[in-house]
């Protein structure tokens, strides 16, 4: 079963108890979820650890507190601060300026939006395309997160859409996020490594990421970056698609597709986002000698190698020749 509720369920705990001292052992107990199990799907689902998550979402907190009239020392002690200056330093790390600085500037600025979670965003922020594609299929087993945006007025109860200031929040996040990628694409197609410079620039989670990513290859705004090291195309894996929608059918088909290979896998351990992504399956990697070989060459795909294509790869291109003409029509990274 998917544990993605389970985490949004943590989320919300974290985001409703931020003042008080929030320990792993009580965010696990909250999603149901044993500590090294919720702690693995926490930093799949977010981008990091659940212990960073927290302390991140209290210097947002403090960010909120400062467009008040509250003191600074006050704010950093509600926040688990015992100092001026430690909150100041960490402050200062996370948002490039001091919290007096951020203050000053507070009336060219928009108040951050303190009532979405990640998971929440994840919805919300890709998806007035993908909703009007998807119609209410985008909730199917989800209907947790639905509620609760539609207790905080960003879906319209009635209409079953999104409200105006849903819409407006999806398109200007949907912008910003889309430009800073496909800005990052120019310079790489390594996913891993366009994720890490995006998540400096805009709150991002690594599922809200790939769910972008994948649209804007959908749309052919994108090429090659679904490609992994020997030629497959993992945005047409079940793996990687049950992923991004958190779909158990399509993790069921691919168990099934993998028992026809050999390989016998439960549906708890279908989360993958891709060779090029930092957090492939562990089954997929257990039987694949080209990702270990091109980590091990320092190049990301196989047509990069002097040696292209060896005595193995041709063997294996006679059974997949559509991996051969993934890789022939991938020159992005290779020109």
């Amino acid at each position: 079963m998917s544990c993605l509720k389970d985490i949004f369920r943590s989320i919300e705990y974290i985001k409703n108890n931020i003042e008080e001292n929030l320990t792993l052992e009580q965010c696990s107990n909250v999603a149901g979820l044993s500590k090294p199990y919720y702690s693995n799907m926490f930093r799949f689902y977010i981008g990091e650890t659940p212990k960073n998550y927290i302390l991140k979402q209290k210097l947002l907190y403090s960010a909120y507190q400062l467009f008040g009239n509250d003191k600074i020392i006050d704010i950093a002690l509600t926040t688990g601060y015992q100092s001026h200056e430690a909150f100041t330093r960490a402050f200062k790390k996370e948002f490039g300026m001091t919290p007096t600085e951020y203050r000053e500037l507070k009336k060219c600025l928009v108040a951050p939006i303190q009532d979405l979670n990640d998971i929440e965003c994840a919805f919300l922020y890709h998806s007035a395309s993908m909703y009007n594609r998807k119609g209410k299929d985008l909730f199917k087993g989800h209907k947790e997160i639905q509620n609760s945006l539609m207790e905080k007025g960003y879906i319209n109860k009635e209409k079953m859409e999104w409200s105006l200031e849903g819409k407006q929040l999806s398109d200007k996040y949907y912008y910003d996020c889309t430009t800073t990628i496909l800005q990052t694409y120019k310079l790489t197609d390594n996913l891993d490594e366009i994720y890490q410079y995006t998540k400096k620039v805009i709150n991002i989670s690594r599922l809200l990421f790939y769910k972008f990513i994948y649209e804007l290859y959908e749309n052919g705004l994108i090429i090659n970056i679904g490609i992994g090291s020997c030629g497959s195309n993992c945005f047409q894996c079940n793996a990687f698609l049950a992923t991004i929608e958190d779909d158990d059918n399509l993790r069921i088909n691919y168990v099934n597709e993998m028992k026809l290979q050999g390989v016998n896998i439960v549906k708890e351990e279908v989360y993958c986002f891709g060779c090029m992504s930092g957090t492939r399956a562990n089954y997929c990697l257990l039987g694949c000698p080209w990702k270990p070989c091109c980590e091990k060459r320092k190049i990301i795909r196989c047509n990069l190698c002097k040696e292209y294509a060896c005595k193995n790869l041709s063997n294996m291109f006679m059974h997949l020749p559509d991996f051969k003409e993934n890789l022939d029509k991938c020159i992005h990274q290779s020109d």
